[in-house]
């Protein structure tokens, strides 16, 4: 076919569809049920696929204790190791990843080298990874951090007093505190850690 005879038909067919658009017969979008419209994606949207426990689950566990983008409660914590004394007001344009872990605890144990990697692949890029060690067993903190051949920081848990503030109901458990120094995600799954740093690491202060 002659390339002006090609021109001239993709031109007919434009203006036909926008005759078309025009007269509704066909649609964007704009008039689909609003169930059916996709949410916008963005940094800010974490997936439910990466939280522990069902929607309903959460919303009687975490009740008026915690709400994603409040201030953090305090780290209610003694002795620590690999660090000195760390704070929110400290840590602001970071994001903050809480192990809570227990020197007893045979799946927290297993996960330190994996949470070495991480944490020495994106340190650099602003990531901080707190090990809060459950009181009970805390005695052997210290050594458990040497035996093990812990990186990152981690620091003994007062009485369980920050364990309740974030109402942790198992170990390992994942919580997330983004740049704007705001809670982000809480229990996260163990397998999606990674995805989660990489989201909150993506996102920029305001």
């Amino acid at each position: 076919m002659p390339s002006s005879d090609v021109f001239r038909r993709g031109v007919g067919l434009v203006a036909a569809f926008g005759i078309a658009l025009g007269l509704g017969l066909v649609s964007l979008g704009a008039d689909r049920p609003a169930d059916e419209v996709p949410a916008p994606a963005g940094p800010s949207q974490v997936p439910d696929a990466w939280l522990e426990g069902t929607r309903s689950a959460r919303a009687k566990r975490f009740a008026e204790l915690l709400k994603e983008g409040d201030n953090p409660p305090a780290l209610k914590v003694g002795e620590w190791k690999n660090a000195e004394s760390l704070a929110w007001g400290d840590l602001k344009g970071k994001v903050v990843l809480l192990d809570f872990w227990a020197t007893w605890c045979g799946p927290c144990l297993a996960s330190i080298p994996h949470n070495n990697d991480l944490y020495a692949r994106y340190k650099g890029d602003g990531l901080v990874l707190i090990g809060v060690c459950h009181s009970r067993g805390a005695d052997l903190m210290g050594k458990t951090a040497d035996d093990k051949g812990i990186k990152y920081p981690v620091a003994a848990d007062v009485d369980g007093a920050t364990v309740a503030a974030f109402a942790v109901d198992s170990f390992p458990d994942y919580y997330f505190i983004d740049r704007a120094g705001k809670l982000r995600i809480l229990d996260c799954k163990n397998d999606h850690v990674e995805d989660a740093i990489k989201l909150l690491l993506a996102e920029k202060v305001n």
